[in-house]
């Protein structure tokens, strides 16, 4: 079923002229909150508003047709006030439907007049034309205006799906990084639980080693042998001891990743979030860069522009410098072509407060606990919150 013979079936199902078996269909359809329906039944009331169906049945007399044809026929004079009466606008089968039922109406409250007054004059049967012109109007302005709410709200329903479609592909995305989490986690606690399976062992090793020492203190070969197994031993419960310190770092960093769902659109909330804008000196006047970092996290981000290209050797290295005047390296870092820096890296837990990053000229490799060349910029640290 087409919209336009919906919208003509609604009009005769307000006007209770549809057959059972098309009444029940329409029924059916208002049931289930169809909206294409319930809009035809909308604009089939507004219209019908406008006409009246309830004038009472009138009977004429026997001479009123005459009358009536003779007052028709009479020739009309032209009133110098009235205006040309427009083009009539092509009408839809329905709407011209409605116009003549409007006609019909209005033909009979002008029979009921005459038949009442016995009498009818020109300027009266004109006025009723123009009463008929200004329903038609109506009628018109009706449907524009029932046409463009449709489109208003066919419109918010399309923007609707949109916003659902695009909230379900950031869940599904938050829900496959979270799963990613949780197994590089697992896999991590697992290496650090063998890990310590082997240390135990060592140390077990290692008891042994020294019981057997205490043993042969009268054989020096035998001793040397024995100290130099347990320095061995030593060597592997330390080394050990830094893959586990690393393990643990690793799971620090994952945990830190699962970020509150409320901060993942603006993550200048995450709480302890700092920044500082870097300037360049006399050595690099004209760069400029931005760092923001997070103690929950343990990330840093810089961003820079106008930055010089160095000679070959040489390298650009971030450095956090403390309230006590000391240096923690972030790492060294490469400059774009046209002079933008993009640098993301983590950190260690900090004993003493930030209060400056700086960028240094190294050579290549950089510096370890200070630096050693050129300090090029520096930026004092401030909440970004203010």
């Amino acid at each position: 079923m087409t919209h336009d013979n919906l919208r003509e079936l609604m009009l005769l199902y307000v006007t209770n002229g549809l057959t059972p078996d098309e009444r029940a269909d329409i029924e059916a359809r208002l049931d289930q909150h169809d909206p294409t329906a319930l809009a035809a039944l909308a604009e089939a009331e507004a219209t019908v508003s406008h006409i009246s169906l309830d004038l009472p049945p009138v009977t004429p007399s026997a001479d009123m047709w005459s009358k009536l044809e003779a007052q028709l026929s009479a020739p009309v004079q032209a009133d110098s006030r009235a205006t040309p009466l427009p083009a009539e606008p092509r009408r839809s089968p329905w709407l011209t439907g409605l116009a003549a039922a409007a006609l019909i109406a209005i033909t009979a409250g002008i029979t009921n007049w005459i038949s009442t007054t016995e009498k009818s004059s020109t300027d009266d049967i004109i006025a009723m034309r123009d009463r008929l012109e200004q329903t038609r109007d109506e009628l018109v302005n009706t449907q524009e205006a029932l046409n463009k709410r449709k489109r208003a709200d066919e419109e918010r329903q399309r923007e609707l799906v949109q916003q659902r479609e695009q909230l379900a592909a950031r869940d599904g995305m938050l829900a496959e990084k979270d799963q990613l989490i949780a197994a590089q986690k697992e896999d991590l606690e697992s290496q650090r639980n063998d890990l310590l399976a082997q240390q135990q062992q060592t140390r077990t090793q290692r008891d042994q080693l020294q019981d057997q020492r205490g043993q042969l203190n009268s054989k020096d070969a035998r001793i040397t042998e024995q100290d130099l197994a347990l320095q061995k031993a030593n060597r592997t419960i330390e080394d050990q001891q830094k893959r586990i310190d690393e393990l643990e770092r690793k799971l620090r960093d994952l945990e830190q990743q699962q970020i509150p769902q409320q901060y993942v659109e603006d993550p200048q909330r995450i709480p302890g979030t700092m920044l500082a804008a870097l300037a360049g000196n006399d050595n690099m006047p004209n760069a400029t860069a931005r760092a923001e970092w997070n103690s929950t996290n343990f990330r840093l981000s810089l961003a820079g522009e106008s930055f010089d290209q160095l000679p070959p050797g040489k390298t650009y290295q971030l450095w956090f410098v403390s309230d006590k005047e000391e240096t923690i390296s972030l790492g060294i870092f490469d400059v774009e072509q046209d002079g933008t820096v993009s640098f993301d890296t983590t950190f260690g837990r900090m004993q003493n407060n930030v209060a400056a990053v700086a960028v240094s000229v190294e050579d290549s490799g950089g510096a370890t606990d200070a630096p050693k060349g050129a300090v090029v910029m520096v930026g004092v640290a401030a909440k970004a919150d203010g």
